[in-house]
């Protein structure tokens, strides 16, 4: 039988070094030694937070008068670009491209009038 009583080195809260107490002694707020320089180096690698980036303001058609602008070529555009321009122009998301082309000829159609 052993008759050396367990033991071990915590970080000295009053300075440096350690202190060596009995393992049934041992108690939560006590460090190990050489587990708060772990503990340090953790910290000192961790990412520091970031501020998130600003959005930019979303880009809207040009304006005349209060009202989206239509321009000539929007027949040749992309269809997300028409989908985009119908929906800004209606309120609503079409469904399709025919939909999208139907919206904004109805809106030159009531501008015409």
């Amino acid at each position: 039988m052993e008759s050396r009583i367990p033991t071990v080195k915590i970080a000295n809260p009053n300075g440096e070094g350690y202190l060596i107490i009995n393992r049934d002694r041992l108690k939560p707020h006590h460090v190990l030694w050489g587990a708060e320089k772990a503990v340090k180096a953790a910290k000192a690698d961790e990412p520091k937070p970031v501020a998130p980036k600003p959005e930019a303001p979303a880009q809207t058609p040009p304006q005349k008068d209060g009202q989206i602008e239509i321009p000539d070529d929007w027949r040749d555009a992309k269809f997300f670009t028409q989908r985009a321009l119908a929906e800004k122009l209606s309120g609503t998301r079409p469904a399709n491209k025919g939909e999208a082309v139907a919206m904004i000829e109805a809106e030159i159609a009531k501008r015409a009038a």
